[in-house]
């Protein structure tokens, strides 16, 4: 993404870069993985804000779990502070349940061999009770 100039401003200088092809190729692919192309990648690069790599579906798909997982605990947290009544444990067992099944997926090991991204249903109702 491009940063914004501020207000009045234009870029109108262009300058000619040589690249060899194996250079370019890096150039491209870093850009892709940053979710750019690549002559923002440089020009962002140049000034002196290296993008990020933004995370594959794999990883992606991780990380809004366990950010799930860290909202409904934060949700659970705010409650006990607000009526100092702690969730039930039922609650507990399910964001347990979850954070183990996700855990799973991030080392590789789980159920049957069958850890991997999308393979964990989505989870019940934080309101499940234990039977």
């Amino acid at each position: 993404m491009r940063p914004a100039l501020p207000a009045g401003q234009k870029r109108t200088r262009r300058k000619h870069v040589l690249f060899s092809p194996e250079e370019w190729a890096t150039v491209e692919q870093r850009a892709r993985e940053c979710g750019v192309r690549a002559n923002c990648y440089i020009r962002e690069t140049v000034l002196g804000t290296v993008p990020r790599a933004r995370p594959n579906g794999a990883t992606r798909e991780l990380v809004v779990a366990i950010n799930r997982i860290g909202n409904d605990l934060n949700r659970l947290a705010r409650i006990a502070n607000e009526n100092g009544d702690l969730p039930s444990e039922a609650e507990f067992d399910v964001l347990r349940e979850e954070l183990m099944e996700v855990l799973a997926r991030v080392v590789g090991v789980g159920g049957g061999g069958k850890a991997g991204v999308g393979t964990t249903p989505r989870r019940p109702e934080a309101k499940a009770t234990s039977a």
